[in-house]
């Protein structure tokens, strides 16, 4: 039982860290899509640090 419990936290952890890097990619390439690179680093911060709060 315990082991089953133990994969499922797994599973869960890994799908977490998958949607946290499509997240981070989509915020890439949105804000890739606009402005220079400067912008396009505060654009991903900004959005991070939105996602942070909520």
């Amino acid at each position: 039982m315990h082991h089953v419990v133990g994969m499922t936290m797994l599973y869960i952890y890994y799908v977490y860290i998958y949607a946290f890097g499509f997240v981070l990619v989509l915020f890439s390439f949105t804000c890739y899509a606009s402005g220079t690179a400067i912008k396009r680093w505060w654009c991903i911060t900004e959005n991070a640090r939105g996602w942070v709060n909520v």
